[in-house]
């Protein structure tokens, strides 16, 4: 009775610690995985929505820039920021990481957004959608700016950096005008 009593108390042992390493690290290991989807993502969309929190989709992991293309959705729609440069349009579109924003609103560059990259002082090119908006050194519209207005298709504004006050690699913040 005793040796049943003493296994029955390590397996009841061995179920409780089971059931606290679950709950310990279940909802990290969860967390982990949403981020993963994203991870690998060649083209992040950022949907500003004024004041509320942006929204985040993944446009393509495999996407890679086109020659003619902006490389966001067909709409022409998106502030398209590039992490490399050169940028000439429309033949020469920089590989590598790609941001799309639309929407209206203030986007601070200085987090690490859910494809894992920070975007904070990485930007070296860009490509206007329909909305007029700015650009700034500093987060929550600070510092040197640069404005620049909105347009379509290939005709659409683009630069490299630095562009007005704003040098290369010294993008912090942007501002769109409207959700066109």
């Amino acid at each position: 009775m005793r040796r049943l009593f003493k296994r029955g108390m390590t397996i009841g042992a061995l179920l409780a610690l089971l059931f606290v390493l679950l709950n310990i690290f279940t909802p990290s290991a969860f967390a982990a995985s949403t981020r993963e989807s994203l991870q690998d993502c060649n083209a992040l969309e950022v949907k500003l929505n004024g004041k509320q929190s942006p929204t985040y989709h993944c446009l393509s992991k495999e996407m890679q820039p086109a020659i003619f293309g902006r490389k966001c959705v067909n709409d022409g729609n998106d502030l398209v920021l590039y992490w490399n440069g050169p940028l000439y349009p429309p033949s020469t579109i920089p590989p590598g990481p790609i941001l799309c924003v639309r929407g209206a609103g203030v986007l601070n560059l200085n987090q690490t957004f859910p494809d894992g990259h920070n975007w904070n002082d990485q930007a070296s090119a860009w490509w206007a959608g329909c909305s007029a908006g700015a650009f700034y050194v500093d987060i929550n519209e600070g510092g040197g700016a640069a404005y620049f207005s909105g347009g379509s298709g290939t005709s659409a504004p683009s630069a490299n950096f630095p562009y007005g006050g704003v040098g290369n690699d010294q993008l912090s913040s942007i501002r769109l005008y409207s959700d066109c």
